[in-house]
């Protein structure tokens, strides 16, 4: 093979890897449409994720906020912000760090986001009350755990039952509490999560017992308590219609499956 050959192959390997998570965005924002709806959303804040969603939408629409929250963002989004978006709309060098907010922070430690994001953002902890016409929750909802740990072994003293705590931070799997994302979905008129259900998926950046993917069960956990504090909750992949959150209702969801829905409080 003629090595000049391969090196250009290489080089365009490389470039087609640069590109996959931008075609991958255009391909959500094209599924996303309906959801988020044109010239409506002026705030948009992506929590989890490298924020390609936010930042592509920042550049495509006229929006007088846009924020990225995630423990690492690609440097294609801080390229981005310094060298090209000042080219859109005429936006000027001021003005485009006062709409594109790029924060390198982790979601596990939630109280945090809120003084975070009201010091950056120069609002108050009342103002950011819905604060966002969108809020994204992208691939972290099982980063936020924060119950007792649920994995046990059994105990040689009570016949097999499991009542101790494992305490090892590799198998260690804390509980999931809503609470927490209660205070996270408050900030936006309405939340798009996207997430993956598939315990037996190796979670990379699980930390002690805050992380973990979460189970069908779960998750349907989740929703039945979103359900009942009066959330309307509308699925768009895979498209589930009705819901059925009753005590003997089946889960319509697999293990291995991405989902995405928005949750929205009338």
């Amino acid at each position: 093979m003629n090595p000049i050959s391969k090196s250009n192959n290489d080089s365009h390997k490389d470039e087609e890897n640069k590109l996959d998570p931008w075609a991958d965005t255009m391909e959500k924002l094209i599924k996303w449409q309906a959801i988020l709806n044109g010239d409506s959303i002026k705030r948009i804040c992506n929590i989890g994720g490298w924020g390609y969603l936010s930042t592509l939408y920042c550049m495509i629409k006229t929006v007088d906020c846009a924020v990225v929250i995630s423990q690492e963002i690609s440097e294609d989004i801080f390229k981005i912000r310094d060298e090209i978006y000042p080219y859109f709309r005429g936006n000027s060098n001021t003005r485009k760090k006062n709409i594109l907010h790029l924060i390198e922070a982790d979601a596990r430690y939630k109280e945090g986001l809120k003084d975070i994001l009201t010091e950056r953002l120069s609002i108050t902890e009342k103002e950011l009350k819905k604060y966002f016409n969108l809020l994204i929750i992208s691939k972290t909802l099982h980063h936020l755990r924060s119950g007792k740990c649920q994995v046990h072994r059994k105990s040689p003293n009570k016949k097999g039952i499991n009542v101790e705590c494992i305490k090892d931070p590799d198998s260690c799997v804390f509980e999931f509490k809503t609470d927490v994302l209660y205070n996270l979905v408050s900030y936006g008129e309405k939340t798009l999560i996207w997430e993956l259900i598939e315990p037996n998926f190796v979670d990379t950046d699980k930390e002690d017992g805050v992380g973990g993917h979460l189970t069908r069960r779960e998750f349907w956990e989740i929703l039945r308590d979103l359900d009942t504090k009066g959330y309307i909750i509308e699925f768009f992949f895979p498209p589930i219609k009705p819901l059925d959150f009753s005590e003997n209702a089946q889960i319509p969801i697999y293990p291995g499956t991405i989902v995405g829905f928005t949750i929205e409080k009338p």
